[in-house]
């Protein structure tokens, strides 16, 4: 009940007010039009305001010989240095390689063309196994590091190993997320192929960034693992927007930025002249990982 709002350019910051101002639809970082008045107090009263729009043309055209057929997977969250089920990972293997389920249900997983891992592969959270971050002993400490640091480890190897099963059958596109080892800020680099001793041999592995963007059968497909998405939701509460992950999603469409809270509540990378989180070509295909629930939706 205490936010307020601003418009901010180069130049100046005035406070914006007015009954068709909806703290809860306000995120930091939009770009926005305005029509309104500035009154006797220095506020600005709002009567009407727009966004950008989402993109109405795609500037990038699909490579020579490409076919809009298949089926894309989208994966995240698989957090193997805490999950130890192995016959959940093997079930999804055979699933993505066409070897479970009956015949109809192998042909049908058979047109899976790419496999998108959109982050959170090796740990999905920074708390420890036992549920300590930190000890009072400094011995116990260190004990604690050492085996989260092999837990981990071992994790990179069964990740690897996962990996170079499927892209025996398929492409993979891979993204790091929040708690993968590689950087934090927006946009995160590809995890380093050294990691992935065995698997990024193979010429199906696309080490992809975070957000990322490319071209799969002739569709332009773009998505993050989840983090812009997670800090638009915790700066509008969580439970006072009442919006799900995929409602958000969609508003990022229209103010035309994969990210629009970085880098003010989220890291990101320093820019001079091109932020190079704007949206310039609409997606076929847009998606966000490391979500409560799956949900879809046609944006017209």
């Amino acid at each position: 009940e205490n936010d307020a709002a601003f418009l901010e350019d180069e130049m100046l910051r005035i406070k914006i007010v007015g009954k068709n101002v909806e703290l809860c639809e306000i995120i930091t970082g939009v770009v926005v039009a305005l029509i309104g008045k500035k009154l006797e107090d220095g506020t600005f009263d709002v009567e009407d305001w727009c966004y950008p729009g989402c993109v109405v043309e795609n500037n990038i055209s699909p490579p020579p010989g490409s076919v809009a057929e298949g089926k894309i997977l989208l994966i995240s969250g698989l957090d193997l240095a805490n999950n130890e089920n192995a016959l959940c990972l093997n079930l999804l293997i055979e699933t993505i390689t066409g070897m479970a389920g009956t015949v109809g249900d192998q042909e049908d997983n058979s047109s899976i063309v790419n496999v998108i891992i959109a982050g959170n592969s090796i740990k999905s959270s920074n708390e420890m196994q036992d549920g300590h971050a930190t000890s009072k002993s400094f011995l116990t400490a260190k004990a604690q590091q050492s085996a989260e640091t092999t837990r981990v480890s071992e994790a990179i190897k069964k990740f690897d190993e996962f990996l170079l099963q499927i892209v025996a059958s398929c492409s993979v596109t891979l993204m790091p997320g929040q708690h993968d080892p590689t950087n934090i800020m927006i946009p995160q680099m590809p995890i380093h192929q050294l990691l992935l001793a065995r698997s990024h041999k193979n010429s199906n592995l696309r080490n992809a960034s975070n957000p990322w963007i490319g071209i799969i059968g002739g569709r332009l497909v773009a998505g993050s693992s989840g983090q812009p998405i997670e800090d638009i939701m915790r700066v509008c509460g969580r439970e006072n927007n009442g919006k799900s992950p995929l409602e958000w999603l969609e508003k990022t469409l229209e103010w035309r930025h994969y990210s629009p809270t970085a880098p003010d509540t989220l890291p990101s990378y320093p820019y001079n002249q091109k932020d190079c989180l704007i949206m310039q070509e609409c997606p076929d295909i847009y998606f966000v990982g490391n979500t409560s629930k799956f949900e879809t939706s046609l944006f017209e």
